[in-house]
């Protein structure tokens, strides 16, 4: 739709700033299948809204999200902020701002803002995924089961509140919800919720590890986004430490932190990484994320 708004008005500012951040969650979710270049069309249409609408929230707001695909995770940072200088008070901003927080060792803060970002616009309903997974992490039940709450009666979060529940009960060990999850489920629908149904599977025994991994690995191997590739990673580190498979699973682990990986929260704090944390490697791949997140606040 703004595609063919900026073909009909090219000059459109609004529709420019606001097909800048299209393109960016475009990237982030596509899959290289010999269509358009996602990222070229992301770098670019975040550089145009830069120099034609450099005003508005939306343009600095893309270029912030350019800036973390790109593993320039300080950039991403000034822009954020350059963004609610503009607009303080500004939803999607302050969304961005706090997830960024809440992964990179600022969660105190992150999860004040996102609670905040929900308040301020309650129809914002993915400002509570994080702040239902980083209240989870660190054990704060009843803060994750009213945003798990909020986020299951949306239709349009499905997937990723599945997801969510999920992993959670794979952490906590929680085969009735999974076993839940596996009933009620209407089945995969794409990449990522096919990948879930497998998690879940794999953790209930009703699917093999070795078939597992050929899942997981074939949808990493679509995928042309590099923060994309670095949470399949997560995902699939999880579900092998959790079937007992850690030395496989520190190769994922190790692959996520040589990208763009920033989730010292989940490396710290999620108990499926329990068995990795003793293996050779695993400290050497913390170091590397705690540095790339000390890089992000101190410039």
């Amino acid at each position: 739709m703004l595609g063919a708004c900026l073909r009909g008005a090219p000059d459109f500012v609004p529709a420019v700033a606001l097909y800048a951040i299209a393109t960016q969650r475009a990237w982030f979710i596509g899959a290289s299948d010999g269509g358009e270049d996602l990222a070229t069309l992301a770098h670019d249409s975040a550089e145009r809204a830069l120099r034609v609408a450099p005003e508005l929230v939306e343009s600095h707001l893309a270029r912030a999200m350019l800036s973390a695909q790109e593993n320039d995770w300080h950039s991403a940072l000034v822009a954020v902020r350059t963004a609610l200088d503009i607009a303080p008070y500004h939803p999607p901003a302050m969304l961005f701002l706090g997830n960024l927080q809440c992964e990179a060792g600022r969660a105190d803060e992150g999860l004040v803002r996102l609670r905040q970002c929900y308040e301020l616009m309650p129809t914002l309903l993915v400002a509570l995924y994080e702040f239902a997974r980083c209240c989870a992490l660190r054990g704060r039940m009843e803060e994750h089961r009213w945003a798990m709450e909020r986020l299951s009666a949306s239709p349009l979060h499905r997937t990723a509140t599945e997801t969510l529940r999920v992993r959670v009960a794979g952490w906590m060990g929680n085969q009735e919800v999974l076993r839940g999850y596996m009933t009620e489920s209407p089945g995969p629908t794409h990449a990522i919720s096919q990948l879930i149904f497998v998690y879940a599977s794999a953790l209930l025994g009703e699917t093999r590890g070795d078939e597992l991994l050929g899942r997981f690995d074939a949808v990493i191997a679509r995928t042309n986004s590099p923060r994309m590739t670095s949470m399949l990673c997560q995902l699939t580190t999880e579900v092998l430490c959790l079937l007992g498979r850690a030395e496989q699973a520190l190769g994922y682990f190790q692959r996520a932190a040589d990208t763009v990986l920033i989730d010292l929260e989940w490396i710290l704090h999620c108990p499926a990484l329990e068995p990795l944390r003793a293996l050779p490697g695993f400290a050497a791949g913390r170091r590397k994320v705690q540095t790339r997140c000390e890089a992000i606040w101190n410039g």
